[in-house]
């Protein structure tokens, strides 16, 4: 019993050290990988597992987290713009189905491996999407690049076991000649709207002085009686009105010119002046009147018009002495 008693101890001591080295504790969002001999054998979810001692081999331990990746390069326009890219990549193992838990320990050598190919996937993905766009497009296509690149990795990354969850473009900056430039370009459209807007306010301004000045006008002529002048002419003062008023009445102004009565006419034609003619006969109504207003009273009866001389033929170049005539040769008569 005494030779057994080291040999009992040492068994139980390999016992408890096998059992302690087939013990395996995977923490929450990861999952271990289990190789034998070098040959993948098979997955180990969170919590208390066992693995066979020196014979499986914990290859690795993958993490089923959300991670994240910051980025900076650099791409160039359609018009041969710089333009600096600042964005972070969101990204997590695909599911912790056993495919893609293989894939992911065995796509790659080591996970620096899989961040550089990444990262380069994304950049040449953007810059291959600028370049097909000019620089002055680039700040209002941010959504169509984020779209863009997660439709072309989405696919690329699947077959890696991963998923592309969101990318962010944080930042776009361009070259600092063309940043001046763009702010000159802003400053003098704000400029032109300022002065748009400066032309507009003096136009309301202007039109609602002359509405108020036109109602005021109507006012005063309700007020005073008098009718309102029409619209862009000037109203005639009140004092003007007046006087050429009681100049066309003949009270105050200017005395009304004096009316000449007509004398008895002369006939132009050949034949002798005869009393009561046709002449005499359709002298106007008006003008009778007048003349019988301002001939002296009928005392009698008036003698008998004289009629005048007959015309008498004239050389030719002479005319009667106070007569402005003029000679028709053919006749030998003096014409008035």
């Amino acid at each position: 019993m005494s030779a057994l008693g080291p040999v009992i101890l040492i068994l139980v001591a390999l016992l408890v050290l096998l059992l302690a080295l087939s013990i395996v504790t995977v923490q929450q969002g990861t999952i271990g990988v289990i190789t034998m001999f070098g040959k993948y054998r098979r997955v180990l979810s969170p919590g208390l597992n066992f693995r066979i001692p020196i014979i499986e081999k914990m290859h690795n331990r993958i993490s089923t987290q959300n991670r994240a990746l910051e980025l900076q390069f650099q791409a160039i326009t359609n018009d041969q713009a710089n333009v600096y890219f600042t964005a972070m990549l969101l990204y997590s193992v695909l599911n912790a189905d056993e495919g893609t838990i293989k894939n992911v320990a065995f796509k790659f050598v080591d996970q620096q491996s899989f961040m550089q190919a990444l990262v380069r996937s994304v950049e040449g993905t953007v810059r291959s999407y600028v370049a097909t766009q000019k620089q002055a497009e680039i700040l209002a296509l941010r959504s169509e690049i984020i779209a863009h690149v997660k439709d072309e990795l989405d696919n690329q990354l699947e077959a890696w076991g991963y998923h592309l969850l969101d990318i962010q473009v944080n930042d776009i900056t361009f070259d600092q000649v063309i940043t001046q430039s763009m702010a000159q370009v802003v400053a003098s459209n704000n400029l032109m709207i300022a002065a748009t807007n400066e032309g507009a306010a003096l136009l309301i301004r202007k039109t609602k002085e002359a509405e108020a000045e036109g109602a005021s006008i109507r006012v005063s002529a309700q007020v005073t009686g008098s009718p309102a002048p029409r619209p862009g002419r000037r109203p005639v003062p009140s004092g003007s009105r007046r006087r050429y008023g009681s100049r066309r009445r003949g009270d105050g102004g200017r005395p009304p010119r004096p009316v000449v009565h007509p004398v008895l006419d002369v006939d132009r034609s050949p034949t002798p002046f005869r009393p009561g003619g046709r002449r005499q006969r359709h002298l106007p109504r008006r003008l009778d009147r007048r003349h019988a207003a301002d001939s002296p009273p009928d005392d009698g009866p008036r003698p008998d018009p004289q009629p005048p001389p007959a015309a008498q033929p004239l050389n030719k170049g002479a005319a009667p002495l106070g007569l402005l005539s003029r000679c028709d040769d053919a006749r030998g008569r003096c014409r008035r």
